[in-house]
């Protein structure tokens, strides 16, 4: 099995989360640089990002590029005490060994719930914003990702026992 899929389909977040990061990994998520492609009587602008009212929406400007999700990934790598440079694709994202929170089981639990649920996270805000039209801020969807990253890897094996609560208040504590 390839580092991506182990990746993937090893971990602790819903199904849903793993089936939408397979379909971007593989570029096949109907970003509006896709759909202009398709229907271009029909699309979105492809030359702005909702997110960021800037560049292009492509899969790689909206789920590493974004000045909105940068913010996004230097918080999770602050969190795990790393530097980052955002890599050229999302495939390369999702399959660079980042040492991420740790060797242990909860560290790397926890890692991988945090990269998916980041990108999941990225995937509704832009689908609010351009169905809903209803936006939030850089922090509410930082609260979010911790969230539900907590949430999803303490119902995992490895977290047994932890209390949500208490995960979600200190991951440095458990990796």
């Amino acid at each position: 099995m390839s580092s991506l899929s182990s990746f993937l389909w090893s971990s602790k977040v819903p199904s849903k989360i793993k089936a939408l990061a397979w379909i971007v990994a593989h570029g096949k998520v109907n970003t509006n640089d896709k759909l202009q492609l398709r229907r271009p009587y029909k699309s979105l602008c492809p030359q702005w990002c909702i997110l960021c009212k800037g560049n292009g929406e492509s899969i790689d400007h909206l789920f590493l590029h974004c000045p909105v999700t940068i913010g996004l990934w230097n918080k999770l790598f602050k969190l795990a005490g790393s530097d980052w440079v955002p890599p050229r694709s999302f495939e390369d994202m999702l399959v660079i060994a980042f040492k991420g929170l740790g060797n242990s089981l909860r560290g790397k639990t926890l890692w991988q719930v945090a990269c998916l649920t980041l990108v999941w996270i990225v995937w509704q805000e832009r689908n609010n914003r351009i169905f809903e039209d209803k936006g939030r801020s850089e922090e509410t969807l930082w609260d979010l990702v911790l969230f539900y990253s907590s949430l999803w890897a303490s119902c995992s094996a490895a977290f047994r026992g932890v209390p949500l609560n208490v995960l979600q208040l200190n991951w440095s504590e458990f990796v």
